[in-house]
């Protein structure tokens, strides 16, 4: 097995023949894998895209690592992603938040996700999954408009 940026590999030998397979993002990925490598190549590609374009030094994070987000953006034309330091193994940083209205301060108005569920619901967000803590990333309607570094510089 082989982690490459946010996706994980693996090589198999079939007879003769070696098959690259990949985690299925569709389905479960900690179960199920596929020979279907573009999801994850597309996602891969995005991500580097992005930190290309801003200059960034990637702060790992894989498709296992989880992240919190008001439940109410899960639907909302206009999300903010904010990366503060992960709570520990596992944990990504990132926080996902509605930009209509204030923050709930009830918990249950809360979701754990792992960031692989963003495919389905903001999959453009996961291009910025490995901008370094303290990155505030702006998107609308599915598309990142805006990203600020630590410093609130804009580099995107």
């Amino acid at each position: 097995t082989l982690q490459i940026g946010w996706g994980f590999y693996r090589v198999l030998k079939m007879g003769e023949e070696y098959r690259v397979t990949a985690c299925d993002l569709a389905g479960d990925p900690f179960r199920d894998v596929t020979e279907d490598l573009s999801q994850s190549l597309e996602v891969f590609s995005w991500q580097r895209e992005l930190l290309n374009k801003t200059g960034a030094v990637p702060q790992e994070t894989s498709f296992q690592d989880t992240m919190l987000a008001q439940k109410a953006a899960v639907r909302a034309p206009a999300v903010y992603l904010q990366r503060g330091e992960p709570g520990g193994p596992g944990d990504s940083g990132w926080y996902l938040g509605s930009l209509s209205g204030e923050a709930p301060e009830d918990p249950g108005e809360y979701i754990k996700l792992y960031t692989y569920q963003l495919l389905r619901f903001c999959p453009k967000a996961l291009a910025a999954i490995q901008l370094p803590v303290g990155t505030i990333c702006v998107l609308e309607n599915g598309e990142i408009v805006e990203i600020v570094d630590q410093n609130d510089q804009k580099i995107f």
